[in-house]
């Protein structure tokens, strides 16, 4: 990673972001790393993906459920 990304404006920028390898690989005896900078999910985007969690958990329990009682 360049001193660049690692200094200045660019650090405070950078905070709130996660970084994310996208690929690996040699170079000249040396490990390249493709990487890709992605912003976290806001409070109400958590909240929402757990609620659809739980809906699909709450479905397939109940499609278990009749299933049994029709054996």
């Amino acid at each position: 990673m360049s001193k660049k990304l690692l200094s200045g404006p660019y650090l405070m920028w950078m905070i709130g972001f996660t970084i994310i390898p996208l690929s690996l690989y040699f170079k000249d005896g040396r490990v390249k790393a493709e990487i890709a900078l992605a912003r976290g999910k806001k409070e109400f985007d958590k909240r929402q993906a757990l609620r659809e969690e739980q809906d699909k958990r709450e479905a397939l329990r109940a499609m278990r459920y009749a299933n049994k009682q029709v054996r």
